[in-house]
């Protein structure tokens, strides 16, 4: 395992902070040229879009490109009044909300009394966005939320009869994550509260729970000492499916990885112990938050993990197995000293290089935060103008999902920022990428197959 770890102070006044500092070094303008990770003046005027009022609580987390470039964000926000609502929100290429879509750009829903929340969202081969996350009820607490809209924002009612599906698996849950397979299925990955298991669901094209997946749709994986959860998932091109997220162990926490097979049993091949699941222990509490494939069929994994906290990201081979050509032993840590670093969200640029989004955290200050790892494990110092890392926003941001826009390769990244505990934005920002890649993982956009760096 491989630890990145450097001492830092960053003027929180300050933007892409890192490759700044860098070109001054260097006694190089910082206009002079681009460098990998520069916000990008195209999207918004200056690379950050913000949705969100005054006084009140918008977030944005789950993230998505549709095949014409708009981009769907999806979170909660309290804009309306409480409780919150699930959240779509619609961006043109250029970074403004597009009107078109929904009401101003914006879609909210609140299915039950008790408010609801978005968390993923996806976008089908037909155009239809599909969003999970949870609803809240009085006495039945959270269930999974499933909501499916038509291209133009609204409720798709050959989905569940109303565009929406809600359920739980006999107790509270919540939906952190959803997948498309190519038959249309729809996999949505969360966690149970009260078992606190791994949740994973299984609906059809129409929106009801899948009988030919563990036989109702619904299926549950719990690793005895509780806190277990499921926080993101991918479909192989052999329709297996992949669930990355934490298992309690005891006294410690470790990313498990679980491959299913289309049944939604697991698949005894995968692993180390041939049961289905590779755990990945990096020596102290440690939580796998997201995976991405590659086109060779290994898996990155990333998360974070404690004492220090630390953005954590790991390859496995394609039988589940840490690989040894990444970082020396299949592991990377990412370490700002002092700091606190977490990895929400990743994505393969395509010729084996990982980019992450997540927060770090130092000086008492806390960034949205872009991290990018050669395929080897190393740090590309090619991004941020040459230290493979940059802090984006004022103090107080946050990031969350990512997506890598097919042509130029342009980075897109959810979160939101902080201003209060009763005050905060949506932001979506857009950094410049490697345009001298050819092609990267392949991405399916409506019956076509284009080349794409988005998380399959």
């Amino acid at each position: 395992m491989r630890s990145f770890r450097c001492s830092c102070r960053v003027d929180p006044g300050l933007m892409s902070v890192s490759a700044a500092l860098f070109l001054v070094l260097v006694g190089v303008s910082a206009g002079a040229w681009v460098y990998d990770g520069e916000l990008d003046s195209s999207w918004s005027g200056n690379g950050l879009a913000t949705w969100g009022d005054p006084g009140t609580v918008t977030t944005g987390r789950g993230i998505a490109m549709q095949c014409d470039g708009k981009i769907l964000v999806a979170g909660v926000t309290n804009v309306g009044g409480d409780p919150s609502d699930l959240m779509v929100a619609r961006f043109n290429s250029d970074g403004s909300l597009d009107t078109s879509f929904a009401s101003a750009g914006i879609f909210t829903i609140s299915p039950q009394s008790f408010g609801a929340a978005g968390w993923d969202v996806a976008v089908q081969p037909d155009e239809k966005i599909v969003v999970v996350g949870y609803s809240a009820q009085a006495l039945s607490g959270t269930s999974f939320l499933v909501v499916r809209l038509t291209a133009a924002g609204v409720l798709d009612t050959s989905f569940s009869g109303d565009g929406i599906q809600i359920f739980n698996f006999g107790s509270h849950a919540r939906a952190h994550a959803v997948e498309i397979q190519d038959d249309g299925g729809i996999v949505v990955v969360g966690e149970t509260l009260n078992q606190t298991a791994i949740a994973v669901a299984r609906l059809t094209l129409s929106g009801e729970l899948d009988a030919t997946f563990d036989t109702d749709g619904l299926a549950t994986f719990d690793f005895i000492f509780g806190d277990d959860k499921g926080w993101d998932v991918v479909v192989q091109d052999d329709g297996r499916i992949l669930v990355v997220g934490s298992a309690s162990v005891g006294v410690d926490t470790v990313f498990v990885v679980l491959r299913l097979l289309t049944d939604g049993s697991l698949d005894t091949s995968f692993g180390s112990g041939a049961g289905g699941v590779a755990a990945v222990d990096f020596g102290t509490d440690s939580l796998g938050r997201a995976i991405a494939l590659q086109p060779d069929g290994r898996m990155v994994v990333a998360g974070v993990t404690g004492n220090p906290t630390a953005m954590a990201v790991a390859r496995l081979t394609s039988a589940g197995i840490l690989d040894s050509s990444f970082s020396g032993d299949g592991k990377a840590i990412f370490d700002l000293n002092p700091g606190q670093e977490t990895a929400l969200d990743v994505a393969m640029m395509g010729d084996g290089r990982i980019i992450v989004v997540g927060s770090l955290t130092f000086d008492g200050f806390n960034y949205l935060a872009l991290v990018r790892f050669s395929a080897d494990g190393d740090l590309d110092l090619s991004f941020g103008g040459g230290t493979g890392w940059v802090p984006y926003l004022e103090d107080g941001a946050f990031g969350r999902g990512l997506v890598i826009q097919p042509v130029d390769r342009k980075v897109v990244a959810s979160g939101f920022v902080e201003n209060s505990v009763t005050e905060v934005f949506m932001k979506v920002i857009r950094v410049t990428g490697d345009g001298n890649l050819i092609f990267a993982a392949d991405f399916e956009c409506g019956n076509t197959d284009v080349w794409s760096t988005s998380v399959p």
